[in-house]
């Protein structure tokens, strides 16, 4: 109570004086008192807070701790609010200063901050807790004991010979994740726990001892798979394996397959034997190598595996003449197919010509079909199709990038859905005069720039798929049926229809009017008799 009296007399002769100072021979405007506040963080800390009345004013304060006023004549720029965390009583006192006005008077507040309270209770020590995979590795938890929770601090030491001692790598440090201890020697681990409110734990300890690992054995180096497919005449005829020793050493191998369609179930194929050669396999399966190598003197490499299918190309024709296969179909007709059920085979490749009759066992057939995929991805650069043909099935030529030109015979009758999908090469295409229905996406992704459609009636398309280019490539027609064309669906889709007598008219179209009818006839019957 002395103490606040004193202090309160202090206020009121400093906060006169500092008035009397101020005022005395001043004519100016005086700057306004400062305001100061304060706000207790907790019952040990208090934050004071000191505003400027008048605007563009700067503050100065300064204070003193249970009535030392050794520091009173000594003031300090106010740059923010101040935080006393110190036990005591204290007084601040503050003024301000405008440009162009007199200080202002002092204000002065005055505040106590407690003494935090003595803790007498003693945290719990923590539990060191030590795991072992083996006797080469120790790991180490450092565990919290504390019912109200604890934060834990550890350091760590090893053994010095030279000085018969522990040396600590570091001071004690914060414990956040599990300590790993691999390297051999002799180890300390001391932690202890301190809780809020509490004392600080005993210190535990811990000691760890990790012998020095024995020399590992020599290990041979394991063989290197090196498998590929077997290429005859350009051609997939099986799947072979070899391997490679990464240094001087015997191989041992087996094969195993698959006995489901999951390709787990393995089944043994042979018995571990020295590998001495490359090894072919060329019946359908889902293969397993697996091998090793021995050095002499040395452990065993690893044991190294490999997995491969192999899908052996399945035979898709009756017979073959002259490079091209061909099936049968029905008494004395064939059609024109691929070599393998593979897609983007390579049955044919180059020019291709396709007869009309193709003799085989001395037994004459009509070529009269391109069968489904037949060129499918071949690399054919041209293909001429013979007069036989009337009709080219689905995918027939899909993919075949090489084609830039096709003309469809006379005879052609249907061409089939996706026949010339995606030819990225095709630019031209001549439409025979015997065609009536093109199947849908059958020149879809194909460059064309010309097409000469010869048919006196527009042929049917399955779709507006059937052609992608109708913006960019220019429809030739007989003036005779360019009407029809631009009246019919999906044709009328062209951007640019050109009449032109040039495109040839069909067989029998002796007039020249682009179509078939009884002018034809009359035709020919006046030339017949005007010939006599």
């Amino acid at each position: 109570m002395l103490m606040k009296k004193w202090l309160s007399l202090f206020l009121i002769l400093l906060t006169a004086g500092t008035a009397l100072a101020q005022n005395s021979g001043g004519s100016n405007e005086q700057t306004s008192m400062p305001v100061l506040s304060y706000e207790r963080i907790d019952d040990y800390a208090v934050m004071v807070t000191i505003t400027a009345t008048d605007d563009d004013a700067d503050i100065f304060y300064r204070y003193s701790v249970n009535g030392n006023y050794n520091n009173l004549n000594v003031y300090d720029h106010y740059d923010g609010p101040i935080l006393f965390e110190e036990p005591g009583y204290y007084v601040v006192e503050a003024f301000a200063t405008a440009p162009g006005k007199d200080p202002s008077n002092a204000a002065v507040i005055q505040f106590e901050v407690l003494e935090p309270p003595v803790p007498t209770e003693q945290t719990e020590a923590p539990v060191i807790y030590v795991t072992s995979p083996d006797d080469m590795i120790y790991i180490v938890e450092i565990l919290n004991s504390d019912p109200v929770g604890a934060d834990i601090f550890y350091k760590v030491g090893f053994w010095d010979d030279s000085t018969e001692d522990f040396t600590y790598y570091n001071d004690f440090q914060p414990y956040a994740e599990p300590l790993v201890f691999a390297d051999p020697g002799s180890y300390m681990v001391e932690a202890y726990a301190i809780a809020p409110e509490k004392l600080q734990s005993e210190t535990v300890m811990y000691t760890i001892f990790i012998p020095e690992r024995p020399e590992p054995p020599a290990v041979t180096e394991a063989p290197v798979f090196y498998g590929y497919v077997i290429d005859v005449d350009g051609k997939y005829a099986g799947y072979r394996v070899e391997l490679i020793p990464s240094e001087p050493s015997e191989i041992y191998y087996r094969t195993l397959i698959s006995s489901d369609e999951d390709f787990y179930d393995w089944t043994e194929l042979t018995d571990w034997e020295m590998y001495t050669a490359p090894l072919d396999f060329r019946t359908d399966g889902h293969y397993r190598i697996e091998a090793y190598a021995v050095v002499e003197g040395k452990e065993p490499s690893l044991y190294i595996a490999y997995e491969f299918v192999v899908e052996m190309p399945e035979v898709n024709y009756d017979f073959e003449e002259d490079g091209i296969f061909y099936r049968i179909i029905g008494d004395g007709m064939v059609s024109v197919t691929s070599e393998t059920t593979n897609d983007y085979n390579t049955s044919y490749s180059g020019d291709v010509v396709i007869p009309d009759f193709v003799t085989h066992d001395g037994v004459t057939y009509q070529v009269c079909a391109i069968a489904e995929k037949a060129f499918y991805g071949c690399p054919v650069s041209s293909v001429t199709i013979g007069d036989c043909v009337t009709t080219i099935g689905e995918r027939a030529f899909c993919s075949c990038d090489a084609l830039t030109e096709v003309v469809l015979g006379d005879y052609v009758i249907e061409v089939g859905n996706s026949a010339f999908y995606s030819c990225n090469s095709l630019s031209k295409l001549t439409i025979g005069s015997g065609v009536a229905r093109i199947g849908n996406y059958a020149f879809y992704s194909c460059p064309l720039t010309d097409v000469i459609c010869k048919p006196a009636t527009p042929p049917v398309m399955a779709g507006s798929y059937c052609f992608g280019c109708y913006n960019t490539a220019t429809l030739h027609v007989h003036p005779a049926v360019a009407n029809s064309y631009r009246a019919t669906d999906y044709w009328n889709r062209f951007g640019n229809i050109v009449a032109e007598k040039k495109v040839a008219p069909a067989p029998g179209d002796v007039n020249g009017d682009g179509q078939l009818n009884v002018s034809d006839v009359t035709t020919i019957l006046n030339s017949l008799m005007n010939a006599n």
